[in-house]
């Protein structure tokens, strides 16, 4: 069967939804992004919504946040990212941090479906993380930054002990979650 290259456009809640389940195969390179790149995207998705209210949130204009280029079936929410790691990786770490300051149960638990998608047996789709990171860094960024609670855990490593992927994970975790209470 011959394949087919087509473009569409997404919101983040759809990319973090069903039709997606993303992985970093091993031959991309580690996650990269520094406290500029993070701070840049977190700034360009503030300055998007400006002082929008949650009632008038459907009244905003599309963003475009970049491309993101993944090798995908139809049939399949299975995803492996060729380009876009970086803003994926890094919003996965927005969503988190606004679980971890947000009161409201109900959305913290919205975001945690953006974030992880429970079982559910009568669609036959088992327990998964929207993201999976390269091998090296899967574990450190599941427990960290996608499980409840995981950014908690942060404060207590010694930055020099993880390799330069990880200690920007973990910096750039810090530096949302700072963004966000101001």
């Amino acid at each position: 069967m011959a394949s087919t290259i087509s473009g569409k456009e997404w919101s983040i809640g759809d990319l973090f939804g069903r039709e997606f389940v993303f992985q970093i195969p091993p031959y991309q390179r580690p996650y990269a992004w520094g406290s500029e790149q993070a701070s840049a995207l977190f700034e360009d998705i503030n300055t998007a919504l400006g002082s929008t209210t949650q009632e008038k949130l459907e009244q905003v204009p599309p963003y475009f946040l970049g491309s993101i280029v993944v090798i995908k079936g139809d049939r399949t929410p299975d995803a492996e990212v060729i380009d876009g790691q970086q803003r994926l990786t890094t919003l996965t770490i927005l969503l988190s941090a606004l679980r971890a300051e947000i009161d409201d149960p109900q959305v913290r638990q919205q975001l945690r479906d953006l974030i992880y998608e429970p079982e559910n047996k009568l669609r036959r789709t088992p327990a998964r993380y929207r993201l999976s990171l390269r091998k090296r860094d899967e574990d450190f960024f599941r427990k960290y930054v996608q499980v409840d609670d995981g950014l908690n855990g942060l404060a207590s490593i010694n930055l020099d002990d993880l390799s330069d992927s990880q200690r920007n994970l973990a910096k750039n975790a810090a530096l949302l979650t700072e963004r966000l209470r101001t």
